[in-house]
């Protein structure tokens, strides 16, 4: 297993918890929501483009999970297509 599959994942799941911040309800958590994409453009210009495509499928099916598949298709469209392209 190449070793930016654990870095990557990390991220993923980083990102996936600045983005599902925005759920709380809370006025400032909108910040975090913006930071979101951050880990995975590190990630992926660090790394690679396949160590963001890593990273943004982890986050993806973590929103999954927690949120449901609409948060994670609006996740996925907005802030992991990005570093993915770059």
């Amino acid at each position: 297993m190449p070793p930016f599959i654990l870095v990557s994942i990390g991220a993923g799941l980083l990102s996936a918890v600045l983005y599902g911040s925005a759920a709380s309800g809370i006025g400032l958590s909108i910040i975090p929501m913006y930071l979101s994409p951050l880990p995975l453009f590190l990630v992926g210009l660090s790394y690679g483009g396949t160590a963001a495509l890593f990273g943004g499928l982890s986050a993806t099916a973590a929103l999954a999970l927690a949120g449901g598949p609409m948060l994670a298709i609006a996740f996925f469209l907005a802030n992991a297509i990005a570093p993915i392209i770059l």
